[in-house]
């Protein structure tokens, strides 16, 4: 185990295994599991408007629908927390009003991974508060077409700086795929004390990842919905009770590669 800095990075996520190995039966987030194997299905999650999003489960492909743009960066993350976070439970605008589950296997989210550089994020002039970002009700804003997704952590007005310093605002082409460490949330949306990471597929590799890397797409936003109902319901539900519901997954820490917890800086003093 590498060092344990305040806040530090790891992945955590939701894994389906295969059937050779042990079989998770502990409704809580877990420790790590040492019992990985190269087609161990990965949960990701995105956010997308009910056009991309119906057709994407239809078809099972990313794709399906002609409002889904093969053109930018497109951001995807592991921790269902902090896509409730992002999304604000799916309520946060009609351009992210569906969320979706994309599992992967274990080897190519490795090999997406290997690809990788990190980035930084300058801080927004305008501050946001966490309440505003996820206000209960619907804010969707209506009448805008095309594609905006809940997954580009820059949208909010910051600006990601690359490790040369090469600026870039939200949608500009990139052949890399970007890594993002943001701190980690709890279901009631608070920060807990390591980071979690973001992923930036890039245009480049998008035709790919969505015919060969993603293996299926389930529509997951009543759950996210009927979540945000419970945490209004019962303000002080813990964490394992939710679990317990179904309403968030179990989560636990994957063990990452040395060679990627290089590339990915998974071990460095954490600065911010």
């Amino acid at each position: 185990m590498p060092p344990t800095t305040t806040p530090f990075r790891q992945i955590r996520a939701k894994c389906d295994r295969t059937p050779a190995t042990t079989t998770l039966t502990s409704p809580v987030a877990t420790s790590i599991n040492t019992h990985d194997r190269e087609d161990d299905l990965i949960t990701v999650y995105q956010a997308y408007n009910a056009a991309i999003a119906t057709a994407a489960c239809a078809a099972q492909r990313l794709d399906a629908s002609p409002r889904f743009k093969l053109t930018r960066m497109t951001w995807v993350k592991p921790s269902w927390c902090w896509m409730m976070y992002r999304a604000g439970y799916s309520h946060k605008d009609a351009n992210q009003e569906r969320i979706l589950a994309l599992r992967m296997r274990r080897a190519d989210l490795w090999a997406l991974l290997r690809m990788a550089e990190l980035t930084t994020r300058a801080p927004s002039p305008t501050i946001t508060s966490d309440a505003a970002k996820v206000a209960g009700g619907a804010s969707a804003r209506n009448g805008k077409a095309g594609h905006r997704d809940g997954n580009d952590p820059a949208k909010d007005g910051d600006i990601v700086k690359d490790r040369a310093g090469e600026s870039h605002a939200s949608g500009v082409k990139s052949d890399k795929v970007k890594v993002q460490w943001d701190p980690e949330r709890d279901a009631h949306i608070e920060k807990l004390a390591y980071r979690s990471i973001q992923i930036g597929i890039p245009a480049a590799l998008a035709a790919r990842w969505i015919a060969e890397w993603i293996v299926d797409i389930t529509d997951v936003t009543d759950t996210a919905r009927e979540l945000k109902m419970t945490l209004d319901e019962e303000p002080t539900i813990a964490d394992g009770e939710l679990v317990e519901r179904g309403l968030c997954p179990v989560e636990e820490e994957i063990v990452v590669p040395a060679d990627l917890r290089e590339i990915l800086r998974m071990d460095l003093p954490d600065t911010a």
